[in-house]
């Protein structure tokens, strides 16, 4: 089962009780997603390219999506997003989600949380999104990526999707220069990143958390 909680900045995340573990931090689901993700992630690589493609691992809430859209609006950023997610959550909980969220994105958040697994769709003239019904890394739809979004499960709960396999993937499928950013900063993963061909940053983490990692693929 599933069900939703509501984090320290007013944010929603979901708790799975299958891996015993919540989707964002309780100190604030919107606060840390801004932070890892969009401020540390596309808002770093959008300094140098105005054209991103983004791929994710780990869809959940797709709070990283609209964050992602609500940015490509901001700044007339254009946006390719590609998101993998293996267990898609219940109307119920998209439901409560949109409730929770600021109404001036409500409908094309909507929009991503009901799209069909497998399509995409031009969500307004900056944003495209598509996201796959499908496990990491088993199923690998990225290529040509510039910045990933590594959102699974820590470690602990999902070992299998930090190894040396899942983290190559993520490697073999971004552009020289492209990035992964993640909040996670066990020294493990850190070591199979490094093992794989990336150069590690340990970065500021967000509340509740003292560091986040961002890799990048060095230029050859």
């Amino acid at each position: 089962m599933t069900y939703s909680q509501l984090t320290e900045d007013g944010s929603i995340t979901l708790f799975s009780e299958k891996f015993n573990e919540t989707y964002h931090s309780r100190k604030g689901a919107l606060t840390e997603s801004l932070h890892v993700f969009i401020e540390t992630g596309l808002k770093y690589k959008s300094l140098e390219k105005k054209e991103i493609k983004i791929g994710e691992i780990g869809l959940g809430t797709g709070l990283n999506a609209i964050l992602s859209l609500e940015f490509a609006q901001k700044t007339g950023l254009d946006i390719d997003y590609c998101s993998m997610e293996a267990f898609p959550i219940s109307s119920q909980l998209k439901l409560e989600i949109l409730d929770k969220y600021p109404k001036d994105f409500v409908s094309e958040y909507q929009k991503i949380l009901n799209l069909e697994a497998g399509k995409r769709e031009q969500l307004n003239k900056f944003f495209a999104f598509s996201w796959f019904n499908r496990s990491w890394p088993d199923f690998n739809p990225f290529s040509d990526l510039d910045v990933v979004f590594y959102d699974a499960f820590a470690p602990d709960t999902q070992p299998e999707m930090w190894d040396e396999v899942a983290l190559n993937q993520v490697f073999k499928s971004l552009n020289e220069g492209g990035i992964l950013v993640t909040y996670c900063a066990k020294g493990y993963v850190k070591r199979n990143l490094k093992k794989v061909g990336f150069q590690i940053e340990s970065l500021p983490g967000p509340p509740g958390k003292r560091e986040m990692t961002r890799a990048t693929k060095k230029f050859i």
